[in-house]
């Protein structure tokens, strides 16, 4: 177990094999490498992508299935393999959520960056969905009032 300093829930102690690499960072964060992903809440929808280096820098995420049930973001064959996988399916899809304060109604998902995770190999890849329907800051409720 490691002991790892987050931003919101002080010390959590990780097993070190639950620490995954993003060889490439997080896009605006090409630096930080190395994340741990964890619920807070087991019956939440919502994980912390947390950096394992820097407690201030954590993302809140989740699958994006769960509000549009056939999301498969169109990717090039380059980051699955980057991925040590051939089929995105291979992978646990991620997207960032946006929530602004005081007005959790206006939280967005960024559905043309998601994040794919190859959990076997602990690697994790932020990449960029091909399809045009994937929007950067799409409205979470208005996806889910539509029943994608």
């Amino acid at each position: 177990m490691v002991d790892l300093k987050t931003k919101f829930f002080g010390v959590k102690q990780i097993p070190e094999d639950q620490i995954i690499f993003f060889p490439e960072g997080i896009y605006g964060f090409p630096e930080e490498k190395s994340f741990f992903l964890f619920k807070e809440k087991e019956e939440s929808p919502f994980y912390w992508l947390q950096s394992s280096k820097k407690e201030d820098l954590a993302f809140v995420v989740m699958e994006p299935s769960i509000i549009m049930k056939n999301y498969q973001p169109k990717v090039l064959e380059q980051d699955l393999e980057s991925l040590k996988v051939r089929d995105i399916k291979e992978c646990k899809i991620f997207a960032i959520l946006t929530i602004p304060e005081n007005h959790p109604e206006e939280m967005t998902i960024n559905l043309q960056g998601p994040i794919l995770i190859n959990f076997q190999e602990k690697l994790g890849k932020q990449v960029i969905s091909l399809d045009d329907n994937h929007g950067v800051r799409m409205k979470v409720l208005e996806l889910m009032e539509k029943g994608f």
